[in-house]
């Protein structure tokens, strides 16, 4: 939703709602209005969540139409620091480490935390791209195990890359 007229998102999004569970995403598109206006009949349809319906500076917004609806509303496009603890993605919080800590602050003030990666959005978590790798360039492969991504130690992110790896990919 938000790329078109939002009556028109609305009427599509309530028809894919009669055959699939579906989540909202507005890619911060909308206003404040526009959002009260229309978002309660996606969520009357069916809709799980709502993503980031106005734009990331909007917190005082999201906070009021999180208010009005009866489902979760996500901020995604709102967090780039620890400080800022709604959903996190690696690739706009700095990085694994960055990510992890503001986890960790979630979990430390009591907050629900969304685990977002640029691939569609999925209520919960996404840390499925490394599963989606089809060939492997570090030396010692990321490990995904009991729904966690393990991260090797050493500096930045504490991958070495496979020299023989890295030359044969890029012969190709």
């Amino acid at each position: 939703m938000g790329a078109q007229d939002p009556a028109d998102d609305v009427r599509r999004v309530c028809a894919i709602a009669e055959i699939a569970v579906i989540r909202v995403d507005l890619n911060a598109r909308g206003d404040r209005l526009t959002a009260l206006a229309h978002l309660p009949k996606p969520v009357d349809a069916g809709a799980e969540l709502v993503e980031q319906p106005v734009p990331g500076a909007g917190v005082e917004w999201l906070a009021e139409i999180n208010r009005a609806l009866p489902i979760p509303v996500i901020a995604d496009e709102s967090p780039r620091t620890p400080s800022d603890v709604f959903s996190v993605k690696t690739t706009k919080s700095g990085g694994l480490r960055a990510t992890a800590a503001i986890a960790s602050i979630a979990v430390v003030a009591g907050i629900p935390c969304h685990g977002g990666t640029s691939i569609e959005s999925t209520w919960g978590s996404e840390l499925f791209g490394p599963l989606l790798v089809r060939e492997e360039l570090p030396a010692t492969p990321l490990r995904c195990a009991g729904g966690n991504l393990h991260l090797p130690d050493g500096p930045g992110l504490g991958i070495e890359l496979d020299p023989a790896a890295v030359a044969a990919f890029t012969r190709r």
